[in-house]
């Protein structure tokens, strides 16, 4: 199938174009890599965020994927990432409750999916847990630093979540949503959480079921009395 341009607003920046929004109705658009004799490499912000795309394989030659770029999409599904891309802005699927699968094109050398989660391996960030999974069990991949933000927002059937000992920071909206999520162990290492990182439904809306288990000296115990979480004290974190 090939593409249609008068499906695309774009514009021009420099020597290539920017998709700034998609407004066909297809629900497997066909993303063009060209358009007036230049390359497509770049899908801007909210440029198909809100649309009923249920499938998307974005091509070869994209390089960058702009904040909520396919935000909200809830009929969303499966998407594939090419070889070519090396930047994801925050919140690029965030609300895509029913996103179940994210491919890599072999050889990215920045981007990899493990066990069905996307991350960063240059970062050493998680960057999102498709809610689509539906996993009540995750295990973070050793060795990771970061839990991006929203990287398990919409995870409704999440019970029970690792953290790798690795881990410094846990940024915002990381756990929105996640209703079922009874507790988290957080690491010492654990340097930065950011404010709203546990907006979590319990919390707020049945008499704050949800808690913190840490390190009683560590930053997540100084962060859980600052922002009302219930804590409670471990005296060691252990993982297995």
């Amino acid at each position: 199938m090939c593409a249609d341009i008068k499906d695309f607003q774009y514009s021009v920046s420099i020597d290539s174009i920017v998709i700034t929004r998609y407004i066909g109705g297809s629900f497997k658009p066909v993303i063009p890599t060209r358009i007036d004799g230049l390359p497509v490499k770049e899908l801007g912000a909210q440029s198909f965020a809100g649309t009923d795309i249920a499938c998307i394989t974005v091509p070869e030659g994209i390089e960058h994927i702009g904040k909520n770029a396919f935000g909200m999409c809830e009929s969303l599904t499966d998407v594939t990432l090419p070889m070519s891309l090396n930047q994801l802005d925050c919140g690029v699927f965030q609300g895509c409750e029913h996103l179940k699968t994210i491919k890599i094109s072999d050889g990215n050398a920045k981007y990899a999916v493990d066990d069905g989660i996307l991350y960063d391996t240059q970062q050493s960030a998680l960057i999102l847990c498709p809610p689509g999974l539906n996993r009540d069990f995750v295990k973070v991949k050793p060795g990771t630093k970061i839990i991006s933000n929203a990287a398990f927002y919409q995870n409704r059937s999440l019970t029970q979540i690792i953290l790798p000992p690795s881990l410094v920071r846990i940024e915002s909206s990381s756990f929105l949503f996640t209703d079922n999520l009874p507790y988290v162990s957080i690491p010492p290492s654990v340097n930065r959480i950011d404010k709203d990182a546990f907006l979590i439904g319990p919390l707020h809306m049945c008499g704050k079921r949800f808690k913190l288990f840490c390190l009683k000296d560590s930053y997540a115990y100084q962060y859980a009395a600052e922002q009302g979480i219930p804590a409670e004290a471990l005296y060691a974190y252990i993982t297995d």
